[in-house]
């Protein structure tokens, strides 16, 4: 895994132990975690499987740029499992391409499995585009995109 992306987790994982928040961890090798990345195709080798493997989510950020809640792969009613289920039904979109924001905000976050590349979706001017393929993603591959989200170093100061 990318260092910057393990120190990001690592320094996340201190900051819930610091304070207290001792459920906000995951141990790696949880089955049911795996199941999930599994079932909705996210790869092992991806930074989010690395980040869901670790931390329980939603995650909100911390980047210089204001994005969307990050969801967590399957814990609470609000989680990328049921959110993308949603995507997939509702608008026929492929099974490799997860909603991992709420999609029922101004902008989305869309996650594409195939090519562990981001999407940054205006919901209400660019959702038709994404949905026709007509929208590059914002970010090449998740470990870029959680750069940003949580920043190059971030705070663990409570």
């Amino acid at each position: 895994m990318d260092s910057r992306i393990e120190c990001i987790v690592e320094n996340l994982i201190c900051s819930c132990k610091q304070r207290g928040l001792f459920n906000s961890c995951r141990s790696v090798n949880d089955p049911t975690t795996q199941t999930v990345l599994d079932q909705l195709g996210v790869k092992p080798d991806s930074a989010l499987a690395y980040l869901f493997q670790r931390l329980v989510g939603p995650f909100s950020n911390i980047g210089e740029r204001r994005l969307p809640e990050l969801l967590d792969v399957k814990s609470g009613v609000r989680n990328i499992a049921s959110f993308s289920a949603e995507l997939w039904e509702n608008y026929s979109v492929p099974k490799t391409i997860l909603a991992i924001s709420e999609i029922s905000t101004m902008t989305g976050l869309f996650y594409d499995t195939e090519n562990d590349s981001v999407f940054l979706v205006e919901m209400d001017l660019e959702f038709s585009q994404f949905l026709n393929g007509e929208l590059s993603a914002h970010w090449s591959n998740s470990v870029d995109f959680l750069i940003e989200f949580f920043g190059e170093e971030p705070n663990t100061e409570s």
